[in-house]
């Protein structure tokens, strides 16, 4: 299956979802709340590294979340050819809610490649966030077990965003940067990234643009997979 059949087989997927999710809202008393989101992306940066190899992505998510802070969810993408495969779909679990004055959000994600070979792997992830005025401020950190897939090294990732809103306006800044060690990490065994992203919301929908950014040395990046660039996402969010 090639990649324009790919995505569409995703979108086609998720946009029938919207029905399901009304559905599941419609009753006011209830415990769960599903939502989910559909977007085009002109790429798929993760990390800063392009997954869809600087090429469009579709995406989309499904989650359900109890009234007590648990909550599920899956969450996919079309990808640049990987394992034997061209679909990554996650899913995951977890805990999100109020604690100590910080927002926490702690869970368990799997990394799944549908039709592809050895390539599935297990992430461990936290974050904390606090408000100060009209600025959030986050830290987080995921760590992956040594697995076959991931070169049978452990993997760390620590992350920090600050975002804010532009007072009157439906804009968002957001800037961000990690720093990754393990058997994701690249030729060396260790990366930073960064990015800056600008978030313009008007009802349902949300338009970003970002800049995503590595260290990854140009000589050891033969694809430009890691390398600066601009992107654009339209999702829609129901």
């Amino acid at each position: 299956m090639n990649r324009f059949s790919v995505m569409m087989s995703i979108a086609l997927m998720l946009a029938a979802s919207p029905a399901l999710a009304q559905d599941s809202t419609d009753a006011p008393d209830s415990a769960f709340d599903v939502s989910g989101t559909v977007s085009l992306t002109s790429d798929y940066v993760f990390r800063g590294i392009s997954l869809s190899d600087r090429e469009p992505a579709v995406q989309g998510s499904l989650e359900v979340q109890h009234m007590s802070g648990l909550y599920a969810g899956m969450w996919g993408s079309s990808i640049a050819r990987y394992a034997g495969t061209n679909v990554e779909a996650d899913i995951y679990g977890g805990w999100r809610g109020p604690a100590g004055g910080l927002d926490l959000d702690l869970g368990v994600v799997g990394y799944l490649y549908p039709g592809g070979h050895g390539a599935n792997y297990v992430e461990l992830a936290g974050k904390a966030a606090r408000t100060l005025g009209p600025v959030e401020l986050e830290a987080g950190i995921a760590w992956a077990p040594s697995q076959k897939a991931i070169g049978g090294q452990d993997n760390l990732y620590v992350s920090g965003a600050l975002s804010s809103g532009i007072p009157g306006t439906p804009f968002t800044l957001t800037a961000d940067v990690g720093h990754e060690s393990g058997g994701m990490a690249g030729p060396t065994g260790k990366k930073w990234d960064w990015g800056l992203t600008a978030d313009y919301v008007r009802g349902p929908m949300t338009v970003s643009v970002s800049y995503k950014d590595s260290n990854v040395a140009r000589a050891l990046d033969p694809d430009k997979v890691a390398r600066g660039r601009l992107m654009a996402t339209v999702t829609l969010s129901f």
